[in-house]
């Protein structure tokens, strides 16, 4: 039986993907074969094989899929690049080609490579996970800002869904550095005041994020700080004097968070062990330096070599990229720290 399930999986498979290649050339198929449909039937069955523990993959053939992938992906987002910055349809006339149709492809394809993954979860395969996510993310963002630019738009508009992502983010990062706090109050002090100090940061941060609740409350900007506010709002960040000095803030933010662990590896046997402890409590590993990556190079752009005023477009998704990263990191830190205990039984 379990022979016979896999020779009708690989088949249909093989059909699945010759159906979605053959959209990305551009081939007409019919209706019903459309790659949306497609998709959802290969998710489903996919997650009714993984609840049932029916396992055809090997750990070669996932790690293949993984791989491809990636790979697929990056091609994708450098098509999607070309057709930003050529026009609608750019891809289409010149190389008969769909990115909207390979997406699906890319998706029908990470679908595979999380199924087979997902039979062998260890630290590296997350680990990897985590380095790869702000990819498939980037590759979400700009397919939705092609295919439908005022669903992009309404995201991440003020209090939407990007925002209010970030808000909640930075309030659960404002409580893990709380309960960091306590796990290093009477262990490594500096520690202690250091997340102390970054719970504080994290829940001031979060009140900007929304305003502090002002379009919520209806309530109206003191005429004195609308003066200076450039947003019009009850927020610190957006004054006229630090409103570009958050982001180069952001940009120093990144450029750290991507690189220092590099420097900490070559240099950890030249610092002390308290030294040591302390900076690997507050230096992200390598799979987490996309996140910050992004944050560096978008405001390195923004300001120096293509200097502009105002905000962007991909501005919130930059700083979506960037909060998601820290709080990962801070999360591993607890889960560390305490690897059996539970947020709220911890507070208690």
């Amino acid at each position: 039986m379990t022979n016979t399930l896999k020779i009708i999986f690989n088949f249909f498979i093989a059909i699945i993907y010759s159906f979605l290649i053959a959209e990305t050339f551009l081939i007409s198929l019919p209706k019903f074969l459309d790659s949306k449909l497609l998709l959802i039937l290969t998710l489903t069955i996919l997650i009714i094989l993984r609840l049932k523990k029916i396992k055809f993959f090997n750990i070669k053939t996932s790690n293949f899929l993984l791989l491809i992938s990636i790979l697929l992906a990056g091609f994708n987002l450098f098509l999607m690049l070309l057709e930003r910055q050529y026009g609608f349809q750019y891809l289409e006339l010149t190389f008969s080609l769909s990115y909207s149709r390979l997406f699906y492809l890319v998706l029908v394809t990470s679908a595979l490579a999380a199924y087979g993954q997902s039979f062998n979860l260890n630290k590296r395969n997350i680990k990897i996970a985590l380095f790869i996510l702000p990819l498939y993310l980037t590759l979400l963002s700009f397919f939705i800002h092609l295919r439908n630019n005022q669903l992009f738009r309404l995201l991440i508009e003020d209090d939407h869904l990007i925002e209010y992502s970030q808000f909640f983010l930075f309030l659960l990062s404002s409580l893990i550095c709380f309960f960091l706090r306590k796990f290093w109050w009477s262990k490594e002090r500096f520690l202690g005041i250091l997340f102390l100090f970054l719970a504080i940061g994290c829940f001031f941060v979060a009140g900007e994020e929304i305003s502090w609740g002002q379009r919520l409350l209806n309530i109206e900007t003191p005429e004195q700080l609308a003066e200076r506010n450039t947003q019009d709002e009850l927020t610190i960040h957006n004054i006229d004097v630090l409103f570009g000095m958050v982001y180069r803030v952001y940009m120093i933010i990144g450029l750290l968070g991507s690189t220092a662990w590099m420097f900490f590896k070559l240099l950890k046997k030249q610092f002390s062990t308290k030294i040591s402890r302390i900076l690997s409590n507050l230096i992200p590993d390598w799979y987490l330096s996309p996140y910050f990556a992004v944050a560096f190079f978008y405001n390195y752009e923004r300001f120096y070599l293509n200097p502009r005023a105002g905000e962007t477009l991909w501005e919130e998704p930059m700083e979506f990229l960037l909060i998601l990263g820290i709080t990962v990191f801070l999360l591993i830190k607890y889960l560390r720290v305490y690897p059996k205990g539970k947020l709220f039984k911890s507070f208690f």
